[in-house]
């Protein structure tokens, strides 16, 4: 007779995902593109031959080797290599390598910016958008512990994380009630059209002063925050059309190479490239792994564990480090992705501290 055993996982009523790694601090990246930016993925295969960055579901993104590598470049012109290494990992190439203490995270699209005819302009944002912020805000606020001293930008990382757990709680809610044909809005049930689409709006109902205190944070990182107030023009979509509005917003642009003497258009030199639209506001995070653990791993590699004594690294040094690094970075512009000499790809982004 045969035999079939079925075994069975033991099911557990408090199951807790393992935690392989812990992280020291955490501290929130809030960023904006001050003029169209261009993180490349490299050729396309679609009617785009230089896409932009996207996630696995289609959305834009700024990949965290992108970021690193520019805020690595900035840093590089402002403090010295080894302690900028010893946060951010060693030089490709180098004689000895090794990683940074600090690990960033993908930027992501809270909101995008596209046209309005009532509005003017308005800030498209999705469920799964709200949901992946809410994640990186949860993870700068289970950190092991706060950087003392460090309080930048704390008023503002407030008022984001206040406002992100509302509207993330209501949005929920909402979804559960009405059709697809209704995007929600902070504070007004006023109809609008978004690019060529009318929508149906529902007012979530959101405290005004939790909104004016964004807005207040947020209107000296862009003009177009303070001209139009973000939380006042955010809406709130759907997944499935929201994700069709936000690449409806994304620029593509036709650019051509010109011959010098003949003054025409050179064979072969028309290419269409694609720009996330100014005004896009990204947040990141910015960890610092628990020097514990770090220390084990390299307890057998004496030739790293020396370099990154030598670059103050230690249990009780780290903290320094951070401040040091973060004074400079704290509040900046930087470029990102390609096309600076034509001016795209300036980011303005602030280092907030998690209260």
């Amino acid at each position: 007779m045969l035999q079939i055993l079925v075994w069975c996982r033991p099911v557990s009523a408090h199951f807790t995902p393992p935690q392989p790694y812990l992280y020291k601090y955490g501290l929130l990246i809030i960023a904006t593109t001050v003029t169209p930016a261009h993180a490349g993925s490299g050729r396309g295969y679609g009617v785009v031959d230089l896409p932009i960055q996207r996630d696995s579901m289609g959305y834009p993104i700024i990949w965290a080797s992108s970021f690193k590598g520019a805020l690595k470049t900035q840093l590089l012109r402002v403090m010295d290599k080894t302690k900028v290494e010893a946060l951010l990992g060693s030089e490709p190439g180098g004689e000895i390598t090794f990683p940074g203490t600090a690990n960033i995270l993908d930027l992501i699209p809270l909101a995008v910016p596209v046209p309005s005819a009532e509005e003017g302009v308005v800030f498209i944002t999705t469920p799964y958008l709200l949901s992946r912020v809410k994640s990186y805000i949860d993870i700068v606020s289970n950190v092991l512990e706060k950087l003392d001293h460090y309080r930048e930008n704390q008023e503002l990382s407030k008022a984001l994380k206040s406002f992100i757990n509302i509207l993330f709680e209501r949005i929920m809610e909402a979804t559960r009630e009405y059709s697809d044909t209704v995007v929600f809005s902070i504070n007004s049930d006023r109809d609008v059209t978004i690019i060529t689409y009318k929508f149906k709006a529902k007012g979530l109902n959101i405290d005004p002063s939790m909104c004016e205190a964004l807005d207040n944070e947020l209107s000296n990182m862009h003009p177009l925050y303070n001209a139009f107030k973000f939380t006042r023009h955010l809406l709130v979509i759907r997944d499935g059309i929201g994700r069709s509005i936000i690449e409806s917003g994304i620029q593509r642009v036709y650019r051509i190479a010109v011959d010098r003497d003949t003054k025409t258009v050179k064979e072969g030199a028309l290419w269409s490239e694609e720009y996330l639209p100014q005004a896009t506001l990204l947040i990141s995070v910015l960890t610092v792994s628990d020097l514990d653990a770090l220390n084990k791993a390299i307890r057998n590699r004496k030739d790293i564990e020396k370099r990154i004594k030598n670059a103050y690294i230690s249990i009780e040094s780290i903290e320094k480090l951070c401040k040091d690094i973060l004074s400079k970075v704290k509040d900046v512009h930087l470029f990102i992705g390609g096309k600076e000499t034509i001016g795209r790809g300036i980011i303005h982004f602030k280092i907030a501290s998690v209260g």
